[in-house]
Parts: C-alpha cells; sequence; structure tokens
C-alpha cells in the first residue's frame, strides 16, 4: 500500500484514479478494499471534469458484486463519492446501464442523504 500511497501524492486526481483502477481485479479482496479507500479519499480531494466518468464508474460497478462485503460496500461508496464529487449525470446514467437495482437504489441512497464527505465542506 505504501507504493499507492506515494502513487497519490505524486500524481494529480485524473492520473491517480486511471492509475490505480487497473489494480481492482487483484486476486486479493484486501487490495481492492484498500484501492478503492485510496480513490474515495483522492476524489473527495480532487476530480477534473475531463476524468473519463464512464470507463472508472464501470470499473468500480464490478465490485459492487463482489465476494466480499467489506469490498461491495467501499465500491459503493465509491461510487456515490464519484458521483457527489465529480460529474453526477455520467455517473448516473453509467450506474443505470450496468448494476443492478437494489445496488443504484443503495447508491442514489447514500447521495440524497448527504452522508458524503468533501474536504470542501465546513
Amino acid at each position: 500500500m505504501r507504493f499507492f500511497i506515494e502513487m497519490m501524492k505524486s500524481m494529480d486526481g485524473n492520473s491517480f484514479i486511471m492509475e490505480s483502477i487497473q489494480y481492482l481485479d487483484s486476486t486479493n479482496w484486501r487490495i481492492r478494499e484498500e484501492i478503492l479507500n485510496l480513490l474515495i479519499i483522492r476524489m473527495m480531494k480532487e476530480i477534473s471534469p475531463n476524468l473519463n466518468f464512464e470507463h472508472v464508474t464501470g470499473v468500480i460497478s464490478k465490485l459492487v458484486n463482489d465476494e466480499n462485503a467489506k469490498v461491495r460496500f467501499v465500491a459503493r461508496e465509491a461510487l456515490a463519492t464519484l458521483a457527489k464529487n465529480g460529474d453526477q449525470e455520467k455517473v448516473m446514467q453509467s450506474l443505470g446501464e450496468i448494476v443492478v437495482h437494489n445496488d443504484f437504489v443503495k447508491i442514489v441512497d447514500i447521495l440524497n442523504n448527504n452522508t458524503i464527505v468533501t474536504f470542501n465542506e465546513k
């Protein structure tokens, strides 16, 4: 994980996000969980409007049905953070095409209840 933390410090938000998501297919659930946590931290700090939201949403949404409950939970949180701090319309449109209805409802509920924290909020 030290590698990812150093990478997060040295790269801009979009570069870190795009570079990190390729590791979400790890066979180790702890790695998937921790990468998602780092993505959430980075997305709370910085997301550029030119991020490929459809691609990132597609990669993260695969983990909504992960075999591990912790990964499933953090994947939902990551998608909600991406939507809240990025381009919500693009993310929600992509999600509607990818995830099953129950997971979509959970993510929308997280967004509607404003349980996602951003560094810009007081």
